[in-house]
């Protein structure tokens, strides 16, 4: 197997074996920090999307949501999903039912995974984040943003 051609980083004007004008170092350098969309603060590394603390509070506001369409489930109040059970979004075998809004636990729609993945968190989760942290606030923040 041959070697990549070597390419001259514009940056730092090191040679390197990668694709494109600037190598990997300068590219991590130049690597805007990732911050989390609820609390704003710098993750801890450019793969995670939320902060530790907001990820475990979404964690938890995700499972009391699940929790309910599985009782509803077990009550017969929502349909299992069967083999025969369509992704609202594709069409193939659905495999999870998706909440678009944690107010409404039960008004869910059955998806595959990969939509599921797709749709991402709940619309709505942010409000349940700042409701969950309001008592974590200072008070002149916690009133600005009830305004």
């Amino acid at each position: 197997m041959a070697k990549a051609a070597k390419h001259l980083c514009q940056q730092c004007g090191k040679y390197h074996h990668g694709f494109g004008n600037v190598c990997w170092r300068c590219e991590r350098k130049n690597a805007v920090p990732k911050v989390c969309p609820y609390c704003h603060k710098e993750t801890e590394s450019r793969s995670i999307k939320y902060h530790i603390g907001c990820s475990f509070l979404v964690i938890d506001i995700s499972r009391k949501a699940t929790a309910k369409v599985v009782k509803a489930i077990k009550l017969g109040t929502i349909k299992a999903i069967s083999s025969e059970t369509k992704c609202v979004d594709c069409g193939k075998p659905a495999r999870d039912y998706d909440h678009r809004y944690y107010g409404n636990p039960l008004d869910v729609v059955p998806v595959c995974r990969a939509c599921n993945q797709k749709r991402g968190p709940a619309l709505d989760v942010h409000q349940f984040y700042l409701a969950s942290n309001a008592e974590l606030r200072p008070p002149s923040e916690s009133r600005s943003r009830l305004k």
